[in-house]
């Protein structure tokens, strides 16, 4: 950065809005919730700085960006970043599988995709809470997932830690 230019906080707020694909209401909601103003260009330096930082926290826990780096495309095929009790729950879906539970995944995608739909499956229908996908889910919602995949694994035996 050189000393003679300001950062560009709106730009860089706008990319941000870009790849959370947020809509017009939604992300003037966030400005407001934030700032209590509904536009950068009415804010000062400071307050930009404020929904900058907020707006870059939430893509790095979403894993759209890796932390201290400016967002890069990523190629079609490339996974990105698993939160750690999505990693758990797959893990445990292995052991559920080698006990024969249920059937196994011929590949991590295939695990993936079998336990997100189980995922949905028990939201839908249980006290978690309905969510699209599983990169979707809150802290809260997996530890529960997390849970209720620990008590099937101990009705079938199952080494699920």
């Amino acid at each position: 950065m050189s000393a003679g230019k300001p950062m560009n906080h709106t730009a860089a707020i706008h990319v941000l809005k870009g790849l959370f694909k947020l809509q017009e209401d939604d992300y003037r909601a966030l400005l407001v919730n934030l700032v209590g103003k509904s536009s950068c260009k009415d804010m000062t330096t400071a307050e930009q700085v404020v929904v900058r930082t907020h707006m870059d926290k939430l893509a790095q826990r979403m894993g759209v960006q890796k932390p201290g780096r400016a967002a890069k495309p990523k190629s079609a095929g490339a996974l990105r970043e698993e939160r750690p009790q999505v990693r758990k729950l797959k893990a445990m879906w292995w052991a559920l599988a080698e006990v024969g539970a249920v059937d196994r995944p011929e590949s991590p995608a295939a695990c993936l995709q079998a336990v997100e739909a189980w995922c949905k499956r028990q939201a839908s229908h249980g006290k978690i809470g309905p969510f699209d996908a599983l990169r979707f889910a809150d802290t809260m919602q997996l530890n529960k997932l997390i849970e209720e995949m620990k008590a099937w694994g101990e009705r079938v035996e199952a080494n699920t830690l």
